[in-house]
């Protein structure tokens, strides 16, 4: 029994030590393709209160974390509140991304003003949809949240 916990330990450190592989090889003489590790992408909407800007907008608060070798090229974000909607679609190469190198990181959208009716103090649904590909397995991911949030003005 003594060797279980000692091999457990060994495998844990090459783990850490970055010893451990990362990809799932084929058999030799297989035409089995390799895969690596599916990778990772989490997007966390903010529930605290959100600002309704002067324009009439709201500023989304969201964290982000994603894997090494994705590549995020869209990111949607919508505001729902008594038939009032608004959205605001970002693109890669236009617009700002989420970086994506394993860390959390918190990103903010402004989403505009609805066209029609306006957005007021209250409760309001809120969404947000992260795609984005990943290039060691040529895959796209997404990643996605939705959350109520109190809107609120902020005193002049």
């Amino acid at each position: 029994m003594a060797r279980r916990p000692a091999l457990v330990l060994a495998v844990l450190l090459a783990g850490a030590a970055g010893l451990a592989p990362t990809a799932t090889a084929a058999p030799p003489g297989s035409d089995a393709t390799a895969l690596t590790a599916p990778a990772t992408h989490v997007v966390q909407l903010r529930s605290a209160p959100l600002r309704i800007t002067p324009a009439g907008g709201v500023r989304v608060v969201m964290w982000n974390r994603c894997s090494p070798g994705i590549m995020p090229f869209e990111l949607s974000v919508g505001v729902y509140q008594d038939g009032v909607t608004a959205s605001k679609t970002l693109l890669a190469g236009t617009d700002e991304m989420p970086a994506c190198d394993g860390e959390r990181h918190r990103f903010v959208v402004t989403v505009p003003r609805p066209v029609t009716g306006s957005f007021r103090p209250g409760t309001a649904q809120i969404d947000v949809y992260v795609a984005a590909y990943d290039e060691a397995n040529q895959t796209d991911e997404d990643a996605s949240d939705s959350t109520f949030a109190e809107l609120y003005r902020p005193k002049a």
